[in-house]
């Protein structure tokens, strides 16, 4: 079986999908991770430099994306059929831009104070990044299916609590608020971050997918 190799800042490397499955989901995991600290230590005039942060994560990612592709174009033996490492490695980076979206809304929607609900949505969000990069780091070890498995109902199981937190979220706003302005803002900010546990679904929706297709 020949060497499949990349060519990467004028070197020949040996190139794997899996690493870069993981390697693109943990960019996302940096996100979540930078954004919740910033939550719980809120500071307006921060916001601008967590945004360019985070968006640079997301830049890096879109960079290793499309290494990804750009190899899969090449490869005459990959993993998966090419179709389903296309869908795949899209499913990660849709993670990644929905958390960039969250941050760009804080910042040009000029956010001063935030809502008590915010940390449980970015907590929330962290668990559900987290467990997603578990279910890519064992995708490529077929007797780790018991343990994807595990981490797929686990993402199923925030992800219907993210809907839970959701849904109240909305609920006590439009209860509770008389400015229709923030109730617009808001009502966006919590949409982005309910994209966030869907996308994190997303993924682990495929891989089981991807599992039965191959197993």
């Amino acid at each position: 079986m020949r060497k499949k190799i990349l060519l990467l800042n004028g070197k020949k490397e040996k190139f794997n999908y899996f690493e870069y499955f993981v390697k693109n989901v943990d960019y996302a995991l940096q996100a979540a991770t930078v954004l919740n600290d910033f939550v719980k230590k809120f500071n307006s005039s921060e916001t601008p430099n967590i945004s360019k942060q985070i968006h640079k994560l997301e830049s890096d990612a879109d960079q290793s994306h499309h290494d990804v592709l750009n190899y899969l174009m090449r490869d005459f033996l990959p993993p998966f059929d090419r179709e389903d490492i296309v869908t795949l490695t899209h499913k990660i980076d849709n993670l990644i831009d929905n958390i960039d979206e969250v941050t760009i809304n804080l910042n040009i929607l000029n956010i001063s104070n935030l809502r008590p609900e915010i940390t449980d949505f970015c907590d929330l969000l962290l668990e559900c990044s987290a467990t997603a990069k578990q279910v890519l780091e064992f995708l490529r070890d077929k007797k780790r299916y018991s343990d994807i498995q595990e981490r797929i109902i686990s993402i199923n199981i925030l992800e219907e609590k993210g809907d839970v937190l959701y849904q109240n979220s909305i609920k006590t706003l439009f209860t509770n608020c008389k400015d229709p302005i923030e109730i617009l803002v808001w009502t966006r900010i919590y949409d982005c971050l309910e994209n966030c546990y869907d996308s994190c679904e997303d993924i682990a929706g495929f891989v089981d997918r991807l599992l039965l297709k191959n197993g």
